[in-house]
């Protein structure tokens, strides 16, 4: 099965490469690209989750919709729970969920990126 018929990812997938190389149109140099500047966005919220910081809506917006974008399928829906996830243990218990789909994103696409 080549990119192009490769069947949607899973809910729980990391990395959707088939919408990935729909999105670049197979142009590997701008998949690179996107792919690292959504680590460096990535890495960033990262650290404002591990300081809890008061980590805004608008930064697990922004994320969601950078995850969306490259395929990042976990993540777009870690960041969609923390978005519902109203206040305290709840909100709390999302933002972990959503730290560690970034961590395994940040994995998958340093073996794309080695790849490319």
């Amino acid at each position: 099965m080549d990119r192009e018929t490769a069947a949607p990812a899973a809910p729980d997938a990391v990395l959707d490469l088939a919408h990935l190389h729909s999105m670049t149109q197979g142009d590997r140099a701008l998949e690179a690209e996107l792919l690292r500047l959504f680590t460096a966005q990535a890495r960033a919220l990262a650290a404002e989750i591990a300081g809890n910081s008061g980590i805004s809506g608008m930064a697990v917006h922004a994320i969601k919709g950078a995850a969306r974008g490259i395929g990042a399928v976990a993540v777009a829906a870690a960041a969609q729970d923390a978005e519902t996830a109203g206040e305290g243990a709840r909100r709390a218990a999302a933002l972990e969920r959503l730290a560690a789909a970034l961590r395994a994103a940040e994995a998958a696409i340093g073996q794309r990126l080695r790849l490319l």
